[in-house]
């Protein structure tokens, strides 16, 4: 860990009550506290760390539902997917949309692949992006030629059109 997260997950477990360490945690860039490692961090009762996770301000993501992150910082995640993908239609409208690697390195912080996993779920799900293989794309997004490719090949073929077939040789 670089020594800004270490001193950033210092200072969140320096906060006086598990309430406020957590919304800390969780809210740093590059942490996705462990609801179970939090708990025994903190000593808390099962009891008690559901009543920290119900109040709305977390989101528990994960294959196994046990990454806390903060609520805000998901949503800000999930707009940076979708402007990510924007961008990348734009410069590149003949490809069929963007590698899944590629577009979770470009969130602009470090994340798990397990939580970038959670989150492009849940964005497909809502209908922002769309899953095809290793690729994501804005819903509705088909890759196109440009202009002067389009050109190019009417050309190409307006000038066989009238050929006879040929065999290969």
């Amino acid at each position: 860990r670089s020594v800004a997260e270490r001193a950033a997950r210092l200072a969140a477990l320096a906060e006086p009550t598990p309430a406020k360490k957590l919304a800390a945690l969780s809210g740093v860039p590059g942490i996705e506290p462990d609801k179970e490692w939090f708990a025994a961090a903190c000593n808390l009762t099962p009891a008690a760390l559901a009543g920290l996770l119900d109040d709305g301000q977390f989101v528990l993501a994960g294959k196994h539902h046990n990454l806390v992150v903060a609520g805000a910082r998901y949503g800000e995640m999930g707009d940076r997917l979708v402007e990510s993908l924007t961008l990348h239609h734009q410069q590149h409208p003949s490809e069929g949309g963007l590698q899944r690697r590629a577009a979770r390195t470009r969130l602009g912080e470090p994340i798990s692949v397990d939580l970038f996993n959670h989150l492009q779920r849940d964005l497909a799900a809502t209908g922002r992006i769309e899953a095809d293989g290793a690729l994501l794309r804005l819903p509705g997004f088909s890759a196109a030629f440009s202009a002067a490719e389009n050109e190019f090949w009417h050309r190409v073929t307006d000038r066989f059109e009238d050929e006879p077939p040929r065999a290969i040789v």
